[in-house]
């Protein structure tokens, strides 16, 4: 965490979390490397790309974690593997980031490290459009689903219509009202 400072971005955060010890064991596999390149330069799943070719575990594991945030689907199993076991380590990381930056009082880069260990703990960045899928009974599909037709928030949630969302979603009722209901539990 040395290299953190006060005005450390999420990228830096990111690049410091994917150089951390936790992450030794994760290895780069010459078979995985073309993989990684190919999600590397795809623009919609990888928010801070690595300039250059992945070369080293570091790099794996945060074009990973940022495939992943992003809702990428990861074919390779071995990658979807080591993916799983960086989502393990991750909060236990995160939660020493905090307590680091905040006692170094670095204000900016608490409100970051704060941001992306939210982002880490749903899976999905904080300016993803699929918030929705944090919900009971909506998952990946469903959220994308919902997300072209414009339900892109929980407030955009709360005017849509439950008969509606389920025509939308090729659910029966009382679907609508359920999901309505756990959005009305949440806080404001």
């Amino acid at each position: 965490f040395s290299r953190i400072t006060a005005s450390s971005s999420l990228r830096d955060l990111l690049e410091v979390m994917a150089e951390a010890q936790e992450y030794t064991h994760v290895v780069l596999r010459t078979a995985e490397k073309r993989k990684l390149n190919e999600l590397n330069t795809n623009q919609d799943l990888v928010r801070f790309p690595i300039k250059g070719k992945v070369s080293n575990a570091a790099h794996k594991v945060l074009v990973l974690i940022q495939a992943i945030l992003a809702g990428g689907t990861i074919d390779d199993w071995g990658l979807k593997h080591d993916a799983q076991s960086i989502f393990n380590s991750a909060p236990r990381i995160l939660r020493c980031m905090v307590q680091y930056v905040a006692g170094k009082m670095y204000f900016t880069a608490l409100k970051n490290a704060i941001i992306l260990g939210k982002c880490m703990e749903q899976k999905m960045w904080e300016t993803s459009g699929l918030v929705v899928r944090q919900l009971d009974n909506i998952g990946d599909k469903f959220a994308s689903v919902m997300m072209s037709a414009g339900i892109t928030s929980f407030q955009a949630l709360e005017s849509f219509d439950p008969r509606r969302l389920e025509l939308l979603v090729g659910r029966n009722a009382p679907f609508g009202s359920q999901v309505k209901d756990s959005l009305s539990e949440l806080p404001k």
